[in-house]
């Protein structure tokens, strides 16, 4: 068996992979045929000296389509071979451009390697453009115009970039701010997440929330620190290298910007009746979720170490980012779903009597299978939903603060 007929076959078993693992990726016709040949390259590339390089491509209709993206210069390589091309391209600075013209040179002129750096690039692209990428550490990722593909090395899976979570969680907490609450999910799911850095942020709604906090054990001497904002993109870097090195959690503003960092989070003994630790969670997870119930005026984000995001509001989980199988909230749910009017004949606003919490109930499509019953998503009790022969999903509503 030659090399040509290695890589077809290995092509072949990669689109059935993609397939198997339920990623929703175009792979037919010029385009889908050059994303699949550079995922397998990206994946099995040529090593040298022990090492297995980086990597990048880029696959568009035409040179046209991105003129103006992203300073990107092009270098015409006409009679190049694709292998030198290859050799060439860092996936950081320089990529393979892929068009119905030819494949060409394309280089950026400020790296473009981060994660949260081509989540910005790909918001900018025209539709059709996939950008494929292989890290220093092995990871394979695809950015289309609608999810992030990733090869982890053990698995192919995919999930919505940080804006298409904020609608669950502008739903349960329907005044916040959403230029605010995009600037945290892209540095928490962005930023964080691939470090990785454990982390957890807390989002104070209130401007004098600081001054009421009373959940909280603050870090003594307190860390002096210079006025950040995550609302600057370009502090994102210098805040994942300060919480990459710190225990505790991170307190912000209304603006996003940082109070105080090094705090630990406490609850009440009232919420550490009510809301018992999940399955799989560390202490990081329990204590960020009983904070949130006892503390009304807060948003609290939590970034696991392996890279899961989960955002906490009145002690339910209002947004869960992590890897499809253990998802809390399916990643097409979030990403396309429609989210019916509270009070219509499929949405409606109930309260439990048990915690105090209000939550939002959804009638679903399919008939229920189980006891026609739900459980209130802050304490879990049963609930019994308006619609008893319906699938019923839940979520927590926020309180103003001392109404339960």
């Amino acid at each position: 068996m030659n090399e040509s007929e290695r890589v077809e076959r290995r092509q072949m078993r990669l689109r059935e992979e993609l397939h198997d693992a339920g990623v929703t990726l175009q792979l037919d016709g010029r385009n889908g045929t050059r994303v699949l040949a550079e995922l397998d390259y990206a994946r099995f590339p040529p090593r040298h000296e022990r090492e297995f390089p980086t990597y990048g491509a880029l696959v568009a209709n035409a040179r046209s389509d991105l003129d103006g993206w992203s300073n990107l210069a092009i270098t015409d390589a006409a009679g190049c071979s694709l292998r030198g091309l290859r050799l060439l391209a860092d996936g950081r600075e320089s990529f393979v451009l892929f068009t119905s013209e030819d494949a060409d040179l394309a280089t950026f002129q400020t790296p473009h390697d981060r994660e949260s750096v081509l989540v910005e690039a790909q918001r900018r692209a025209p539709p059709e453009l996939v950008i494929v990428q292989r890290t220093a550490h092995g990871v394979v990722r695809a950015y289309t115009n609608r999810t992030l593909i990733v090869w982890d090395g053990a698995k192919w899976w995919e999930r919505p970039y940080a804006d298409a979570y904020a609608r669950d969680i502008i739903r349960s907490v329907p005044g916040c701010s959403p230029d605010v609450l995009s600037a945290i999910l892209d540095f928490c799911i962005h930023t964080l997440a691939p470090a990785p850095t454990g982390a957890a942020l807390v989002w104070l709604l209130d401007p004098h929330g600081d001054e009421q906090l009373g959940h909280v054990r603050r870090p003594v001497p307190r860390l002096q620190l210079p006025a950040l904002s995550l609302l600057d993109r370009g502090s994102h870097s210098a805040l994942r290298q300060l919480l990459s090195q710190i225990d505790g959690a991170t307190l912000l503003d209304p603006e996003a910007r940082v109070i105080e960092t090094g705090v630990h989070l406490t609850g009440s003994e009232r919420s550490a009746e009510l809301i018992r630790a999940r399955p799989g969670r560390g202490t990081r997870h329990g204590s960020a979720r009983r904070f949130s119930f006892d503390e009304a005026r807060t948003i609290v984000f939590v970034v696991s170490v392996d890279g899961p995001v989960t955002v906490y509001s009145d002690g339910g989980i209002v947004a869960s980012i992590e890897d499809p199988g253990q998802a809390d909230v399916p990643a097409e749910d979030v990403a396309d779903g429609q989210h019916p009017p509270v009070g219509s004949e499929a949405s409606q606003v109930l309260w439990c009597q048990r915690c105090g919490s209000h939550f939002g109930a959804q009638r679903g499509s399919h008939p229920r299978s189980t006891s026609p019953s739900s459980e209130c998503p802050v304490c879990a009790a049963k609930i019994e939903p308006p619609w008893p022969e319906a699938t019923v999903r839940t979520w927590v509503i926020k309180s103003s603060p001392g109404t339960r």
